[in-house]
């Protein structure tokens, strides 16, 4: 590093790194819990790799300062990024799951109104961002990772209880089927009385 290179420089890199790690951790979870890639997070460290060089490169103190302050509004925004899209891949998942289900979920599945009310606040948290805390990105971040971990954990709730929800369907299919053979049954047991009685 030159000598444009101040104290304050140097600890915008190092906040760079920690959001960086931050995301990269995020990335690899996320991924092995879906085997999805979250593109949007790694474009944004793509971005922040890409001021960063630029820094390094800066032959002046004003390039300097614009590559490290995108670089680290990047590498948050990667740290966002990839949790708000996998809080759109729980989402999706769990919808996935309750318009495909023809039984009614809240007899199947425990704690269901939880898994709801996760899904409800996420929606509105995800309809907020833009309005709220635009100049607190940190506490954006938090948010949406309170709701990612209820939305994992209603997700997975969900899928482990996809072979009681099949059952139930099978249950109830059964169900239907016997109350309409009892009432083809009672109609031709009518029909047969009653050609009796003409007979």
């Amino acid at each position: 590093m030159n000598e444009l290179w101040t104290a304050e420089h140097k600890a915008s890199v190092q906040r760079i790194r920690d959001l960086y790690n931050e995301a990269e951790i995020d990335l690899k979870s996320y991924g092995r819990e879906t085997d999805e890639l979250f593109v949007p997070g790694v474009n944004q460290l793509r971005y922040a790799g890409q001021h960063l060089v630029r820094a390094l490169a800066a032959s002046d103190r004003s390039a300097l300062d614009y590559n490290l302050d995108a670089a680290e509004r990047h590498a948050q925004r990667a740290v966002y990024d990839t949790n708000d899209s996998a809080i759109q891949f729980h989402l999706y998942g769990i919808l996935q799951i309750r318009t495909q289900s023809i039984v009614n979920l809240a007899t199947v599945v425990p704690n269901y109104g939880n898994i709801i009310n996760a899904v409800n606040r996420a929606k509105r948290h995800i309809e907020q961002v833009s309005n709220e805390h635009k100049d607190n990105r940190e506490q954006l971040y938090n948010e949406a990772r309170q709701h990612l971990v209820k939305l994992r954990d209603a997700h997975v709730a969900l899928i482990e209880v996809i072979p009681d929800i099949m059952a139930e369907a099978k249950r109830q299919r059964r169900a239907v089927w016997l109350t309409r053979l009892g009432i083809w049954i009672g109609a031709i047991a009518l029909i047969l009385n009653l050609l009796r009685l003409f007979l």
